[in-house]
C-alpha cells in the first residue's frame, strides 16, 4: 500500500489577536497499511503543539460536502466543534465561521498551487478553502475560556503521499 495523508488546517484568531490557535484534523495511511486519525492542536502564542491520535474507526467524512468528524470532534464549512479530553489536555466548544471565500480553481487560474496543480507526481497538493473569514463562538482550553467572536479565521486542505519535510 502507498502512503497517503489528508489534513485540514483551521487557523483561528480572537478579535484582540491575543489568542492564536491552529487545529489540524487529519488521517494518514502508512506504507504498512495502518490508518490513523489525528487532531493536532497548536497554541501560536506559546508555541506549544499537542498531537492527539485516534483509532481510524473514529474518522467519518461526507463524500458530498466538506464535513468530517474524529471522535466527538466535528469540522465543516460552517463550524468546528471540539471535545478533546486526552493526555491531560482539554478543549471544548464551538467556533462558527461564515462567509468562506475559497481560492477559485479554474483551468487558466488553477488555485494556490498554480500550474503545479497539474503535476501528477507532486508529494503534496494544497487548496485554500477560506480566506480571512469572521468567527463566532468560544473554546474552553484547559479551563480557560477564549472568545473568538469578532476574530478571523483561515482554512486550507493538504493531501498527498507525504507532507514536504522542509515545511515542518
Amino acid at each position: 500500500m502507498k502512503s497517503y495523508f489528508e489534513g485540514w488546517y483551521f487557523k483561528i484568531v480572537d478579535k484582540k489577536e491575543e489568542n492564536i490557535y491552529a487545529i489540524i484534523p487529519g488521517v494518514s495511511f502508512e506504507k504498512d497499511g495502518k490508518p490513523t486519525a489525528f487532531i493536532q492542536f497548536f497554541d501560536g502564542k506559546k508555541a506549544i503543539m499537542n498531537f492527539f491520535e485516534y483509532d481510524y474507526s473514529k474518522f467519518h467524512f461526507s463524500k458530498n460536502a466538506f464535513d468530517l468528524s474524529i471522535g466527538k470532534n466535528r469540522f465543516n464549512s460552517e463550524f468546528i466543534n471540539l471535545d478533546i479530553n486526552k493526555d491531560n489536555y482539554t478543549v471544548k466548544g464551538k467556533v462558527g465561521h461564515s462567509d468562506l471565500k475559497s481560492w477559485p480553481i479554474k483551468f487558466l487560474s488553477p488555485g494556490a498551487m498554480s500550474w503545479y496543480r497539474f503535476v501528477p507526481f507532486m508529494e503534496c497538493y494544497h487548496a485554500v478553502l477560506g480566506f480571512d473569514h469572521p468567527l463566532e463562538g468560544k473554546l474552553e482550553i484547559n479551563g480557560k475560556e477564549v472568545d473568538f467572536t469578532g476574530g478571523r479565521g483561515y482554512i486550507e486542505k493538504d493531501y498527498g503521499r507525504s507532507f514536504p519535510r522542509y515545511y515542518l
